[in-house]
């Protein structure tokens, strides 16, 4: 009983090895094969194709005209309330019968 328990378990730890052993062999090659793709040249058309893509592709970054302190609790209670009076209108006009 103690040599098959043994046997037992040390049959389930090889195969959990072989199983991780393929496991890792398929990553591997799947990463292979993900570099192997970004590495293959594009054709080029032309220069000039090229840089107005790169430059279309390129981040942009939102600059502000001028620098603004942060508002008041005055005027953040004002702006509210012309946005808040604007939206009563607006539903008002929209739900009135025509």
């Amino acid at each position: 009983m103690l040599v098959r328990g043994a046997l037992k378990r040390w049959a389930d730890k090889a195969s959990e090895r072989v199983l991780y052993n393929e496991a890792v062999r398929r990553s591997d090659a799947y990463v292979g094969q993900k570099t192997k793709k970004r590495q293959e040249p594009r054709p080029q058309v032309d220069g000039e194709a090229e840089a107005k893509r790169t430059a279309r592709t390129r981040a942009r970054r939102r600059v502000s005209a001028k620098y603004a302190p942060p508002q008041t609790d005055d005027e953040l209670a004002r702006r509210l309330k012309e946005v808040g009076d604007f939206y009563v209108c607006f539903v008002c006009c929209w739900r009135a019968p025509r």
